[in-house]
């Protein structure tokens, strides 16, 4: 065989077994695979890779012959072992080269004269087909017109086996079945890193009204039901006859933008469903799921199809693939919700994160409407400053939480314990001070004895032991005096330490108050109408809820 057919038997192998096998589809493998394809025949100087390097090809076409050594199992198992830590940096790399090179022999079993297989353990040599009463029928020789067709043969059927390669062979059969369920596999598998879009044909079960085109798909229900924007933004279900708002007759999902895709769970117990624009980028889509209990009065349109993004059942308000935009259509954003949690999935293309990060929170004030929650205990009670129906001011009081006056009580006894610490440490400052002057007196008496007693022993008017008697009365009155001056130093230094923590402390109940009381007022953010008092119990604690509607 020629090496165009040897190359084009390579591709076709590639594209048809290997990426069907999970081998990457890339024009690395492809070449790899086809240059391998041709290696083989270095063992002739007749050939395309011999005549590139003819100083291996001669040596070996003179010592082993053609179709030998190199076209053997024992060299295939060389070249594998061989090749080992290609196999450690691509494990693609390595199956396309060992492959590529065992095609080329496998393909030359259908020349004419045959390949050495064995060699050099045998000299049989292997043919394919073989006919034992006429052995050359159905082989070729090299060169040939057979041999030649054979080469077109290979790269026409390659296109079609690229095409179907290209979008994998499971893809291939869904999109040439074109059914719901096929289309549900697609969109699982595109959903998690991209946009879906689906081109369909589909028929209303009531109206019988006929659709057709691209459409955005949001979701899919079940294995067998896909949820479709209509023409205005509306969401329908898509499905088998009688169980979807429209029965597909042809679909099939494509890949669109890239997207990532957040999910987040919110709390929104004792608050309006206005509030969940503080949590939502309105940017982006936002789809809401859960349920969530009321004992609001809830009116919802009534619609005859099998699917409903909001839904309403004894005090129980349901959200499946929901939107901020059908809130305010249904007009639910003064429903105050007793408890609950939603779901919320924001999908936002992966194109847009360069203009914008996805924030976690947005101002509450740029949505319609604003709520401000007080929360207070047992012993508590709130005083309200508006009503419904008044007009607020950025700043302006709402509501705050009066405690009975217990923390003013705890500040006047503070104020007063700290001034009976203050009467105490004078007076014993006072007492240590008249010790002192006494101590001083009778320094001076014992320093004026000691001075006499001397005189009169030097005048010889008294022995030399009376001296000594006044010097140490002297001694031990100036030891009192300075334990008396040190006492006073020490307490003086203590108490300035004790007015210093005693400061600080002050600094930080005086902080604390002022958190405490920034904690138990809330005052309007924003100019505003009060729509709405309402009060709840969660958590052994009691919350008051002011929603404000934004001018």
């Amino acid at each position: 065989m020629t090496s165009p057919t040897h190359m084009t038997f390579a591709l076709f192998v590639y594209l048809l077994l290997l990426t069907t096998a999970g081998v990457a589809l890339s024009e690395i493998n492809a070449a790899v695979m086809v240059v391998a394809s041709i290696v083989p025949d270095i063992d002739t100087g007749a050939s395309a890779v011999g005549r590139i390097l003819p100083f291996l090809s001669g040596p070996l076409e003179r010592r082993f012959g053609h179709r030998t050594l190199t076209h053997s199992a024992l060299c295939v198992t060389l070249l594998a072992l061989a090749a080992l830590p290609l196999r450690l940096a691509s494990q693609d790399a390595y199956v396309c080269l060992i492959l590529g090179y065992a095609t080329h022999p496998f393909l030359d079993t259908m020349n004419v004269n045959g390949v050495r297989l064995f060699y050099p353990f045998s000299a049989v040599k292997c043919v394919f087909p073989l006919e034992v009463n006429n052995p050359a029928r159905y082989r070729t020789r090299t060169g040939s017109a057979l041999d030649r067709a054979l080469g077109l043969i290979f790269l026409a059927a390659s296109l079609p086996v690229f095409l179907i390669a290209s979008q994998g062979y499971e893809r291939f059969i869904r999109s040439t079945q074109k059914n719901i369920e096929s289309a549900v596999r697609d969109y699982n598998s595109y959903a998690a890193t991209h946009l879906v879009t689906a081109e369909l044909e589909a028929h209303n079960l009531l109206t019988r009204e006929s659709i057709a085109g691209r459409f955005e798909i949001v979701g899919a229900l079940n294995d067998h039901t896909l949820l479709f924007k209509g023409g205005e933004g509306e969401l329908h279900s898509l499905g088998r006859e009688y169980q979807a708002e429209f029965a597909a007759e042809r679909v099939v999902c494509y890949r669109g933008e890239a997207a990532r895709t957040r999910v987040r769970v919110i709390d929104m117990s004792n608050q309006p469903l206005s509030s969940l624009q503080a949590y939502l980028d309105p940017r982006w889509e936002n789809q809401l799921f859960g349920s969530l209990g009321t004992r609001d009065q809830v009116s919802l349109p009534q619609h005859a199809r099998p699917f409903e993004s909001v839904s309403s059942f004894n005090g129980v308000l349901s959200f499946q693939y929901a939107t901020l935009e059908e809130i305010h259509l249904y007009r639910l954003e003064n429903v105050f919700v007793d408890k609950g949690v939603l779901t919320v999935r924001t999908v936002m293309p992966v194109a847009a994160e360069s203009l914008s990060a996805m924030s976690a929170e947005l101002d509450s004030t740029t949505s319609g409407y604003a709520a401000h929650t007080l929360a207070f205990g047992a012993g508590e009670w709130i005083r309200q400053a508006v009503r419904v129906g008044d007009t607020v001011r950025p700043g302006q009081l709402l509501a705050s939480v009066d405690d009975g006056g217990i923390s003013v009580l705890r500040e006047e006894a503070d104020r007063d314990r700290r001034e009976v610490r203050a009467g105490e440490q004078q007076s014993q400052l006072d007492n240590l001070d008249r010790r002192i002057i006494g101590a001083q007196e009778n320094l001076r008496r014992d320093s004026l004895a000691c001075a006499q007693a001397s005189r009169l022993q030097q005048e010889g008017f008294a022995s030399s032991t009376v001296p000594l008697t006044a010097l140490a009365r002297f001694s031990a009155s100036r030891r009192t005096l300075e334990g008396l001056l040190r006492r006073r130093a020490q307490l003086l230094e203590r108490w300035l330490a004790r007015h210093e923590i005693g400061t600080l402390d002050s600094l930080l109940r005086h902080r604390r108050g002022e958190r405490a009381r920034a904690r138990n007022e809330i005052c309007a953010g924003c100019t505003g109408i009060v729509v709405d008092i309402r009060r709840a119990e969660r958590a052994g604690r009691s919350h008051l809820t002011i929603l404000v509607r934004v001018l």
